[in-house]
Order: structure tokens, then sequence, then C-alpha cells
């Protein structure tokens, strides 16, 4: 029998968690959420969901595209005048790029964990991870 330190816990026991134990975010909140919070909220929130469903090894993949955006976003963030409108602007088309590239990257992984009984989070989680992550930039960088 071969096993690796993924599928076993502290005990050397297989994991009791099941996909109906484990709750994830599901495309749309992880689109609200960086809407709200930009690409490091979703890319956070992504983050959270490999690692919550044991899929650490799609992390490069979601890097690849996302660590291009964050230094797009970044660029634009820094580029244009602080004020409110230009700072909104910038979200909405991000937000729906994030959100096109989530579906592409992990619509499959979504439904697969659907399709076992795996429960999403609430989107307002999202949103509100989003806000406080858009809170927390606006004080470090414009304060």
């Amino acid at each position: 029998m071969k096993t690796t330190a993924t599928n076993l816990s502290a005990q050397g026991q297989a994991p009791v968690l099941s996909a109906s134990t484990v709750r994830i975010f599901s495309t749309g909140g992880l689109g609200l959420g960086g809407f709200f919070g930009g690409p490091l909220a979703i890319s956070y929130l992504i983050y959270r969901d490999l690692v919550v469903i044991g899929r650490a090894d799609l992390l490069t993949k979601a890097s690849v595209w996302f660590v291009p955006f964050v230094l797009f976003w970044a660029y634009c963030l820094f580029s244009f005048s602080p004020d409110f409108l230009s700072q909104f602007i910038l979200y909405f088309p991000q937000a729906i790029l994030w959100w096109v590239v989530v579906r592409h990257l992990f619509g499959k992984l979504h439904r697969a964990f659907a399709a076992n009984g795996g429960s999403f989070k609430s989107n307002w989680h999202a949103v509100r991870f989003g806000f406080f992550t858009f809170l927390g930039l606006k004080v470090i960088f414009f304060l």
C-alpha cells in the first residue's frame, strides 16, 4: 500500500473530512470577493479553497494567471489619480476578468465538488472579506 503525506492525518489514519463537511467559495462568491477586494482578495480566497479541498497542486496554475493580474492592477492603481471614480472603474473590468479566469480554471473542480455533496459558503462571506481587504489596502496605501 502506497501512502503519502497528503492522505494521512497526524494519527496515521485517513482523514475523516468528506465533501459534505467542507465548505468552499462558489465561483460567484469568488467573483464578488474579487470585485470588492481586488486581486489580492480573490487570490487568497482561491488559495484557501484549493488548500481546503486538497488540490494545492493547482496553486501554480492559478499563480500563472493571477500574478500578472495583481501586477497590472497595482500599476493601474498607482498610476491613476486617487479619486473615487477612477479607482472604482478599475475594479469592474478586472473583477469580470478574474471571474472568467476562475470559471475557466476551476469550473470543473467546483462542479465535481458540488456533485460529491460539497456545499458552498455564503456569497456574503466573500463580499465581507473583499470589503475588509479593500479597506485595509486603502488604510495602508492612501492614508
